[in-house]
């Protein structure tokens, strides 16, 4: 068995022996040996700073926040005692402080950062790499004597499914959320406003206890919404209207949008999630500078063999600028229908479905959009179930042709219904 005993007792868990896994060893003596780097580390930052202070100097490492220096506080001036200087690299970062000490970042730590990593290793084990992704948005000014400036308080987002548009807004809400109670907030760079409530339309809870349908539940979370909202808020919209028809729904939608901005210094910030295309096809919601259009990119390749190879997603968000809005809506029709037909099946080949399904709804799809009688489309049938259907009225028509009446005279309750199966036997091997 790969397991060492001894190293089970002193860590009290199952450790691989080395040996196993080349990687795995390399990992385990970085992670092993991260006390003393620290170690030594400090003692190189020691050196360069004044020598009252060098006996006191940590450095540590946080997993998200990376490496760090600790100095004492100095009571007087909730400052550290020594924040670093221009002869030896330039000024330290604070990063946080607790009741005695301060904690900053320096060159030599953003150093260490990079070259060991400071990424989680939850998201280690469950992705393979990360992208990530800038977002400005800015709310109303409220009550105060500023100047409202033309920057986007709304970023409407579309793109096809798996894309990373829900994602992408719910990270943004989290990272609000944890800078707000304190916590580290994964990006290189933050500038968060204060937020007095997160207002959401992000899924729908459906119960049995209230008479109510998706739909009503919908509209009730978007009329709190509403209701609530301040200049100081960030809403989360996605997909509201997708339960309704797509019509009244993509209506729905636009009037919500409308409504927040026109709010004029009490606009909230709003992050929306759609697939109604025709928003931004149909310019029903003009561009403005309080309003930014985005989407999630991906590349199409139609000419790859495999159907789940046709559509790369690159979960990195892009922006619309007003002259690209203008270009999608003269878009040309077969354009449209090869990117909605690769995104299609390829969405549907990742989650199992079957080919034929697939190619048959894509087919229907692309009638219903060239306004064709889908009524009619699907009464058609193939030449082959055509003569089965013929076969069968055939076979039908003769059953109904003969008395049946004869085959119950003199007979028992038992033979009285022999007889007829018989005939109809008789009628399908003829037909």
């Amino acid at each position: 068995m790969p397991i060492t005993g001894k190293a089970n007792d002193k860590k009290h868990r199952t450790v691989v022996k080395p040996g196993v896994d080349e990687e795995l060893d390399t990992m385990k003596q970085t992670y092993d040996g991260i006390e003393d780097l620290l170690n030594k580390t400090s003692q190189s930052i020691a050196e360069t700073v004044p020598a009252q202070y060098s006996l006191d100097l940590n450095v540590i490492f946080f997993p998200q926040i990376g490496f760090l220096i600790s100095i004492p506080i100095d009571p007087e001036t909730g400052r550290g005692n020594y924040e670093g200087d221009e002869n030896n690299g330039g000024a330290w970062d604070r990063i946080f402080s607790t009741r005695s000490r301060v904690y900053y970042k320096d060159f030599r730590m953003r150093e260490l950062d990079e070259t060991l990593g400071d990424m989680h290793p939850l998201q280690e084990l469950t992705v393979p790499s990360y992208v990530s992704n800038d977002t400005f948005i800015t709310g109303g000014e409220g009550t105060s004597d500023g100047a409202v400036e033309d920057q986007p308080c709304m970023l409407i987002m579309t793109g096809p499914n798996y894309s990373g548009k829900s994602v992408y807004i719910k990270q943004i809400a989290l990272i609000v959320y944890m800078a707000h109670v304190g916590c580290f907030v994964p990006a290189d760079a933050a500038t968060i406003g204060l937020t007095d409530k997160m207002l959401t339309r992000i899924t729908t809870k459906e119960t049995i206890t209230k008479v109510q349908s998706g739909f009503m539940i919908d509209l009730q979370q978007v009329t709190k919404s509403i209701n609530l909202a301040t200049h100081r808020s960030l809403i989360i919209i996605d997909e509201f209207g997708k339960g309704t028809d797509s019509n009244d729904g993509a209506g729905l939608a636009c009037g919500l949008f409308e409504h927040f901005l026109g709010l004029g210094t009490e606009r909230p910030k709003v992050l929306g999630a759609t697939h109604f295309h025709e928003i931004f096809e149909n310019g029903f919601l003009p561009p403005r500078p309080h309003l930014a259009f985005g989407h999630m990119e991906v590349r199409i390749d139609m000419d790859a063999e495999a159907v789940e190879d046709q559509i790369t997603y690159l979960y990195k968000y892009g922006h619309y600028e007003a002259g690209i809005l203008a270009l999608c809506k003269h878009q040309p029709e077969e354009d449209v229908r090869l990117k909605n037909e690769a995104e299609l099946h390829s969405c549907a080949a990742m989650s199992g479905i079957d080919q034929a399904i697939v190619e048959r709804a894509d087919r229907l799809g692309l009638l219903s959009a060239t306004g064709e009688d889908l009524v009619f489309a699907c009464a058609n049938i193939s030449k082959g179930e055509e003569e089965d259907l013929m076969m069968a009225e055939r076979t039908a028509r003769a059953f109904l042709a003969e008395d049946l009446r004869q085959y119950r005279s003199g007979a028992s309750d038992s033979e009285a219904w022999q007889d007829p199966r018989t005939l109809l036997n008789q009628i399908m091997n003829a037909v």
